[in-house]
């Protein structure tokens, strides 16, 4: 199987271009990971949805000694100092408390805090996690993705515009990464953490809505070229939306032709 990651900045026209590439290649599978509302293509028929869950502590307050040793070993700080009180969209599941509590006043339960769809937009498989507004678990959520579509072929897995545990999660597997940018401070950003999360993977670079002398472009190029991404194309920026589309679908055949895919 192989993975192809596209990754972005908000408004460089990471959706659409994975859009065109399911549309050039109607045999490679679909996935995509959101935190609310689920990026599902055109046509797209569910077939199949499960609820994601993780483990989540309960306390049993007739045990508990209030020695708040669970507080001080949780390693996401999602124990209340106060009073002891456990928040479930911070808690990762880990047990770590539940190991570390003497009385063993804690028990892990499973909590609902998302859902797995599969489904098909036309005769492709598409894959689709999704966590419920305010929780936490980014990671497990697309470890538990990436299984569901193991071993069904070339899959693209369209990833948010987000930098934090999201990113981290999509990029700790991956071996090639698509890297949509547009000419902006965040893009310098975004280029380091790719190359820091992603260090062995081969990462095409696509610099989408640029101006002609604009300083940020060569800077951008210039890091991209340091950490060696291989530059795939860059496309001018274009006032209607079609010209627009028309110069990511340019892009797209580069990346095509270069990934060989």
């Amino acid at each position: 199987m192989r993975e192809i990651v596209v990754v972005g900045t908000p408004g460089s026209g990471k959706s659409t271009f994975c859009r065109l590439l399911w549309e050039e290649r109607p045999s490679v599978g679909g996935a995509c990971a959101e935190f609310e509302l689920p990026s599902l293509p055109h046509g797209f028929a569910e077939t199949q949805k499960e609820p994601f869950k993780i483990a989540v502590p309960i306390r049993n307050f007739m045990l508990c000694a209030g020695c708040a040793l669970c507080q001080k070993s949780c390693p996401f700080g999602a124990i209340w100092e106060e009073d002891l009180w456990i928040d479930p969209f911070l808690c990762e599941g880990c047990g770590v408390c539940v190991k570390n509590c003497p009385n063993r006043a804690l028990q892990l339960a499973n909590m609902q805090i998302g859902e797995i769809i599969e489904g098909k937009a036309g005769e492709r498989k598409f894959f689709s996690g999704k966590l419920f507004s305010g929780a936490r678990g980014a990671p497990r959520l697309l470890r538990a993705l990436r299984e569901r579509y193991r071993g069904d072929g070339d899959v693209v897995l369209d990833v948010p515009a987000r930098y934090g545990e999201f990113l981290a999660a999509a990029l700790e597997e991956a071996r090639e990464v698509v890297l949509l940018v547009t000419p902006e401070e965040p893009a310098l950003y975004l280029l380091d953490r790719v190359s820091f999360l992603a260090p062995k993977a081969r990462v095409y670079l696509v610099l989408n809505r640029i101006r002609e002398e604009d300083p940020l472009v060569s800077q951008i190029k210039d890091k991209g070229e340091g950490k060696k991404f291989e530059l795939v194309a860059e496309v001018p920026h274009h006032p209607s939306p079609q010209e627009a589309e028309d110069g990511l679908r340019k892009a797209l055949s580069a990346f095509l032709d270069l990934a060989k895919l």
